[in-house]
């Protein structure tokens, strides 16, 4: 990839998250630079705003940019166009009418109110073949399609992903987006990544527990610094009262997105 993008003097890249992150850090290892390289858009996951940077840093780019989609509708949001990194998902694409609804009511939310998201466009999928439950269940009897994703938008249109809606778990009574607590934990200097998923807990239910990888000079690191790190600045129902996981790997997908199910799996095989 590296010698196509140096031989054609590629301006514009577009993959998946997981390709991309192995291939900067690749060209940040071995010093290389690609010099045509300007712009970078991530599909296939939510990137994080220090995987953004790390991108940014590794290309020497001035634009990455991360876009909003789904294989039963496409394209659903678009960055905008500009010369600065972009930490949301745009506003909707062409002919793509969104709406963001309250989980239990359905009802539509206004501005900086995080939702579910519904699409209606028509280049939307018209259901699942020859299974009518599993396509009255995505799509409604007035043609919007649930994604299952949990987003919000700003005074101006512009919208910000925020979770899977099958992510979130309730501790302590409240519900809880894995992502809030992974960005604290990702902000810790010796940590390279961090997932967290709710697990069950004899007091709270179920609480948060954090699988682990540290930077590899910080192996000194240990569980209850990371639960005061975190205690420190979240609220107690977003402590991880699950506990901390050292790990060499985060499972993903071939796209690059975390396979917590699997997680889930080692936690319940203890």
């Amino acid at each position: 990839m590296v010698d196509a993008i140096r031989k054609y003097k590629v301006t514009t890249m577009f993959g998946g998250l997981h390709w991309i992150v192995l291939l900067a850090k690749a060209i940040e290892k071995r010093g290389i630079q690609l010099d045509s390289l300007t712009t970078v858009f991530l599909c296939g996951a939510k990137a994080t705003p220090q995987i953004l940077r790390q991108i940014e840093r590794s290309f020497d780019l001035a634009i990455v940019k991360d876009t909003y989609g789904a294989t039963e509708i496409g394209q659903i949001c678009t960055p905008p166009l500009g010369a600065t990194s972009w930490y949301g998902i745009g506003f909707p694409s062409p002919m793509v009418h969104v709406k963001v609804v309250d989980v239990k009511s359905g009802n539509v939310l206004g501005p900086n109110e995080q939702g579910e998201v519904l699409v209606k466009t028509p280049c939307s999928m018209k259901g699942y073949y020859g299974h009518p439950e599993a396509t009255s269940q995505k799509i409604t009897p007035d043609g919007w399609v649930r994604t299952g994703d949990i987003c919000y938008y700003n005074e101006v249109g512009q919208f910000f992903y925020v979770e899977r809606m099958s992510q979130f778990f309730r501790c302590m009574g409240i519900s809880v987006a894995p992502c809030s607590i992974e960005s604290v934990l990702l902000s810790h200097d010796g940590i390279e990544e961090a997932v967290v998923i709710g697990v069950p807990h004899a007091r709270y239910q179920e609480a948060a527990m954090a699988y682990v990888v540290l930077k590899k000079p910080c192996n000194k690191i240990t569980e209850a610094e990371l639960q005061n790190f975190v205690a420190g600045q979240l609220g107690t129902y977003m402590h991880l009262h699950g506990g901390v996981k050292f790990v060499d790997v985060i499972p993903k997908n071939a796209s690059g997105k975390v396979m917590r199910k699997k997680l889930q799996m080692l936690h319940q095989d203890g």
